[in-house]
């Protein structure tokens, strides 16, 4: 198989939907499938940048990335979320309650957004 880098602006819709877009007619030309898909995309306060941006970036990216190549993906693919442990850092010094509601399988996305939100 083969490697290829797609670079991509995740926090912008029409860069995610451009990139499938191109990545769909590489993979239909070779008579590929795409195997896998790793989010490799992060921003942090430190990096000069607002808590809308890092939500955009860190949250709301992944997500948009997922969506756009999902389709694309062969039924044995992969998805691989590269992070910082920012993440976990973050849960850790969150109380019970939230650290209960974020690990829990069955969180909706709904209720991630709202967390999120909530501490803007």
């Amino acid at each position: 198989g083969q490697c290829e880098v797609v670079q991509l602006d995740t926090s912008s819709d029409e860069s995610v939907v451009s990139a499938a877009a191109d990545v769909k007619a590489r993979l239909e030309a070779k008579g590929a499938q795409l195997y896998a898909i790793v989010n490799n995309a992060a921003t942090g306060m430190s990096h000069g940048v607002t808590p809308d941006v890092v939500l955009n970036t860190n949250l709301f990216g992944p997500k948009r990335v997922v969506e756009g190549f999902m389709p694309l993906v062969s039924k044995f693919g992969r998805i691989v979320n590269v992070s910082s442990g920012a993440g976990p850092n973050y849960v850790a010094r969150c109380s019970s309650e939230v650290k209960k509601m974020l690990c829990n399988p069955e969180v909706s996305w709904e209720q991630i957004v709202e967390h999120a939100k909530s501490g803007l």
